[in-house]
């Protein structure tokens, strides 16, 4: 047998579990958030998919589309405070 010292990694999180993770941090605030605020904010290349996968399991995450100053629309995603 060796006797080499065996250092213990941490577990690995699975991305997946990750960004799911970053999106509910996010959007527990309360606050409507848009998909490119979850970029910036959860630092996801596409937060959608995290909220498909929350949803799946769930979470019950709201959304609402909205139309900008230009006439642009959007959709933003919110958790309201009795759903956290």
């Amino acid at each position: 047998m060796s006797n080499t010292a065996q250092t213990k990694q941490p577990p690995v999180i699975p991305a997946e579990a990750y960004a799911q993770r970053a999106i509910m941090a996010a959007l527990s605030d309360g606050l409507p958030h848009s998909v490119r605020e979850l970029v910036q904010e959860a630092k996801q290349s596409d937060p959608r998919t995290a909220i498909r996968q929350l949803r799946r399991k769930g979470v019950e995450i709201s959304d609402q589309w909205l139309v900008n100053s230009n006439g642009i629309r959007y959709k933003v995603y919110f958790i309201t405070r009795h759903n956290l």
